[in-house]
């Protein structure tokens, strides 16, 4: 789960609620392989971003704030695919 979670994850809405200038950019870097029996996925990114001195600690509150409410709701879908599997296996 915390996989799937990883694959999907982007800050870039909380980052562009902070960015003073427009010229903030990010780079990105991918990349996929297969091996056998096993499949790797992965994904970088450094962010070249302007905020105000004062506004980092909000910053990385409202990362953390939107990690967090993003995996309870996927856990929460998870639990609840769980229980629908479970009353339907009885």
């Amino acid at each position: 789960m915390a996989n799937a979670f990883l694959k999907t994850y982007s800050p870039n809405k909380v980052i562009n609620r902070f960015k003073v200038v427009a010229f903030s950019e990010q780079l990105s870097v991918t990349s996929d392989g297969a091996g056998r029996g096993f499949a790797t996925h992965a994904e970088e990114f450094e962010p070249t971003l302007v905020i105000d001195t004062e506004d980092w600690v909000a910053l990385m509150q409202e990362l953390r704030d939107d990690i967090d409410s993003r995996v309870a709701a996927q856990v929460a879908k998870s639990c609840k695919s769980l229980a629908r599997l479970l009353k339907d296996s009885k």
